[in-house]
């Protein structure tokens, strides 16, 4: 997952002093970043049980990451590892003034956690509250790879649809995306993580009005009104048709 890789950025920026190894099996501490999702967390404790019986004797691993909040007590059971959430973690390293980014990739991460509530999800019990990244800072990141990149993905560690909601308290996406496509003209733009609910009329003629917008991921999840209000989705099928009709067109 892209908001992974982030988080992983985030981790080796602050990493000031040792080095960084890519084999475990030499690295006197080992970082485990999880996953919690579906069929993806028995994998994970595959993995961090493989980890623990192939490292170093005395190597620390740690697991960290979606699976250490929502299965702690789980993980605390299984020998030889420590289980932190990641600020915990991460505020054991050195503050940063700007991340530099190890890993490489051409999405942005525009915001974490998750406003809704579907009934069928699990990410807002572990993911926390909405919060966006300022406009500014996106800006940044863009310039970084703007140069080398030729599509780059808008996307957030959950639904890019609620940008803004926290740091200017309404959803200001159209308004960021305007941003972006004036100072960087030259590049795709793919939106991605997409809840239909904020497919506004403005970020729809927004859309319309630039080319370079070549792809939206829109999580439109079902065209039964009475499955989409069982999964608490809060948008009307109909009313998502008929933008997307005029998109089309």
């Amino acid at each position: 997952m892209h908001a992974d890789l982030e988080k992983a950025n985030l981790l080796l920026s602050r990493i000031s002093h040792g080095d960084i190894v890519t084999d475990y099996t030499i690295a006197d501490t080992v970082i485990v970043y999880a996953c919690a999702f579906g069929k993806f967390k028995s994998y994970s404790v595959k993995v961090i049980a493989d980890v623990r019986i192939h490292a170093k004797p005395n190597a620390t691993v740690i697991v960290t990451g979606c699976l250490a909040q929502l299965c702690y007590e789980a993980l605390i059971g299984i020998p030889g590892i420590q289980v932190q959430s990641f600020d915990r973690l991460l505020a054991s390293f050195d503050q940063i003034e700007s991340m530099h980014k190890v890993i490489r990739q051409n999405t942005i991460i525009i915001s974490e956690g998750c406003c809704h509530r579907c009934t069928y999800c699990v990410y807002p019990q572990f993911c926390g509250i909405y919060k966006s990244k300022p406009i500014e800072q996106i800006l940044e990141e863009i310039r970084d790879i703007y140069d080398t990149e030729s599509t780059i993905c808008i996307s957030g560690a959950q639904e890019t649809s609620d940008y803004g909601i926290d740091l200017y308290h309404y959803q200001a996406f159209h308004q960021l995306m305007k941003k972006i496509l004036d100072e960087f003209p030259k590049s795709q733009f793919v939106i991605g993580w997409f809840h239909p609910s904020g497919l506004s009329n403005d970020l729809v003629q927004t859309i319309i009005e630039h080319k370079n917008i070549s792809e939206i991921m829109l999580h439109i999840q079902h065209n039964d009104s009475e499955i989409l209000k069982a999964m608490n989705r809060q948008y009307q099928i109909e009313d998502i048709t008929t933008k997307l009709e005029r998109i089309k067109q």
